[in-house]
């Protein structure tokens, strides 16, 4: 009787507080206990007295409390044993990061990765953890407040920098890894072939798969041959220029190169090739070459005669006038009847003074009269009369004259006489023909001014 009451009232004490228990507790995130301890010292990594009312889990490490009251508990010295599990879901070095305010302790699969058990202010410690993705490591930590503010929080480093550690990472029981389902690939059915000489059309189906196929390898054998192999991206494909008459075996395989998927290949299927057709090729059409017609002779251009250049004509240099020879004095007859000098050759430059004396008195005695048929002379009889005239001018006034005027008549009388010298001697002949002919006549006219 005393023992069904005593188990009555276990049972009434179970169900009672059950419900509380299970409201409490959580697979995921961390198992708590929380414990008060003697504030005469830092408390060790132990049991203590457990704390009435307190929280029994936490998600992950996140809380910051500052002066008020710890996990339900109490404000100041107050210690808290975390554990349960923690999984990554990558592979290699996990870098963590802790801040505690006051001292804080964590181990991996019981091996210490943080030890920072000392009173603070809410700093920490990191350490680096290599992690084998979807594997649980088995995850416990120790945390105390001895007085004034507190805080605890984990973080961790993945491809977005750093985080709090999410409260997916941590479970309380182990985490069984994911069954990783292998990608696969069936293989190819209904393979057909169908025969043409030597080239075989091959066609095939293949079932809707959940990892894409990139391609189809074909393969064939012949005659105890390793084989060839060709690649499709369609479910068919024409393979040529196969030996004739020969057995020739053909699979398919479906392939996934990017994720190195293949799948078995189909069933083998053997065909015999067949003759192949010659077409005789056709004699090559020979067209004539249309006949050369000969080019008309090319008229032969006539040399180009190209003008010859004068040859440049020598400039000979101009002759040095020779010294004007001497002449003798030529005994000019006078007409005693006309009073005429007739010179027979030019007078030397040396007498010339002479000949004027003469004529010049000659003048002065009686003026000197030219006939008719010499005054009609062409060039030569006006230049004799001129000097005629001069002469006789000469002899009328020749006794007025002052020795300077009569020197300057001279001087220009002069220059007459040497004009008249160069025709003097190519008309002597027609000077003394006139003069006969004056003679024959007898005619003369004298006159004086």
């Amino acid at each position: 009787m005393k023992l069904k009451f005593l188990a009555s009232i276990f049972f009434v004490w179970i169900f009672a507080f059950w419900p509380l228990t299970i409201a409490r507790a959580d697979s995921n995130g961390l198992r708590m206990k929380v414990y008060t301890y003697d504030p005469s010292s830092t408390p060790e990594r132990r049991a203590y007295e457990l704390c009435a009312n307190a929280e029994v889990s936490a998600p992950n490490l996140d809380a910051d409390w500052a002066d008020g009251i710890v996990a339900n508990c109490q404000s100041d010295f107050v210690l808290i044993h975390y554990s349960g599990y923690i999984t990554s879901p990558r592979d290699g070095l996990v870098s963590f990061q802790s801040y505690a305010d006051d001292g804080f302790w964590m181990s991996f699969n019981d091996v210490p990765v943080i030890d920072d058990w000392t009173l603070k202010g809410c700093s920490g410690s990191n350490a680096v953890v290599g992690m084998t993705a979807n594997q649980s490591y088995k995850f416990d930590a120790w945390w105390y407040e001895y007085g004034g503010g507190a805080c605890n929080r984990l973080f961790w480093w993945n491809t977005n920098g750093q985080e709090i550690v999410p409260a997916s990472a941590f479970t309380q029981d182990v985490v069984a890894p994911p069954v990783i389902v292998s990608p696969e690939l069936n293989a190819p059915f209904l393979l057909e072939a169908f025969v043409n000489e030597t080239s075989v059309d091959l066609s095939w189906s293949s079932y809707i798969e959940e990892t894409p196929i990139e391609r189809y390898a074909v393969t064939w054998t012949y005659g105890g041959a390793d084989g060839w192999g060709v690649a499709s991206v369609e479910s068919q494909i024409t393979i040529t220029d196969l030996p004739e008459d020969t057995d020739v075996t053909f699979r398919v395989r479906a392939d996934n190169d990017s994720l190195g998927v293949y799948s078995p290949y189909s069933d083998a299927i053997t065909v015999r090739t067949g003759k192949k057709t010659v077409v005789p090729e056709p004699e090559p059409t020979v067209i004539p070459e249309p006949p050369v017609i000969p080019e008309p002779p090319v008229e032969p251009e006539p040399p180009v005669i190209e003008p010859e250049t004068p040859p440049t004509p020598e400039i000979e240099p101009e002759p040095i006038p020779s010294p004007e020879p001497t002449l003798e004095p030529v005994e000019t007859p006078l007409d005693t009847d006309l009073g005429t000098v007739i010179p027979e050759m030019p007078t030397p430059p040396e007498s010339r003074q002479q000949v004027l004396d003469a004529l010049m008195a000659e003048a002065q005695a009686d003026d000197i009269q030219i006939p008719e048929e010499i005054a009609n002379i062409p060039v030569l009889g006006a230049t004799i009369v001129a000097l005629t005239d001069a002469l006789n001018f000469m002899g009328n006034v020749g006794a007025d004259m002052t020795p300077e005027v009569r020197a300057k008549a001279e001087k220009e009388l002069i220059a007459a006489v040497v004009l008249t010298q160069i025709t003097q001697f190519s008309t002597n002949q027609a000077v003394a023909s006139a003069q006969a002919s004056a003679g024959a006549n007898g005619s003369s006219t004298r006159r004086r001014n």
